[in-house]
């Protein structure tokens, strides 16, 4: 089951494209922030920034139809036969992107445009100051393990190990 969710991921995101300039884009190049997704001739269309899209099935092309999801239902795309679980899968990857286009586009969010900037110039777990620590408590006080085998769910019934009895 495992490789077939893996298959279906992996076709889903063969049908979706974004543009150098999106988050998701592994170039760190700057530039237009688009979604694009492919059709059933091999063109990738692109979809505009302040759509959210539905995939609707198309029963007399034996497919499916990428639309708004508004009064308009304009057209944008057309997507050969795919089984629903890519499908679904695909609707939500291409949405997810063209909300973070429009966030990046409108919003000019200064903390989301220099993620990247931030990504390359970030220490690592070696490289960091790490403050002093204080030691804490390490011995097991009068009564701690009754009250964490009743948080278990260990009952009185069952046996304890020399190990972890209070007595």
């Amino acid at each position: 089951i495992r490789w077939l969710e893996n298959r279906n991921t992996a076709v889903a995101l063969s049908i979706v494209a974004t543009d150098s300039g999106h988050p998701w884009h592994p170039s760190d190049e700057d530039g237009d922030s688009f979604t694009y997704i492919l059709d059933v001739k091999g063109e990738w269309i692109r979809l505009p920034p302040q759509s959210r899209i539905q995939i609707v099935s198309d029963p007399i092309l034996k497919g499916w139809t990428v639309r708004d999801d508004d009064v308009d239902e304009k057209l944008h795309a057309r997507l050969g036969p795919l089984s629903e679980p890519i499908v679904e899968l695909l609707e939500e990857v291409a949405n997810q992107a063209l909300i973070l286009t429009r966030t990046l586009t409108e919003d000019n969010d200064p903390t989301l445009r220099d993620a990247r900037q931030r990504e390359t110039d970030a220490e690592g777990m070696l490289e960091r100051t790490w403050m002093d620590t204080t030691p804490g408590q390490v011995e097991i006080q009068f009564g701690q393990m009754g009250r964490a085998k009743e948080i278990l769910g260990r009952g009185k019934g069952q046996l304890d190990s020399g190990s972890d009895s209070e007595e």
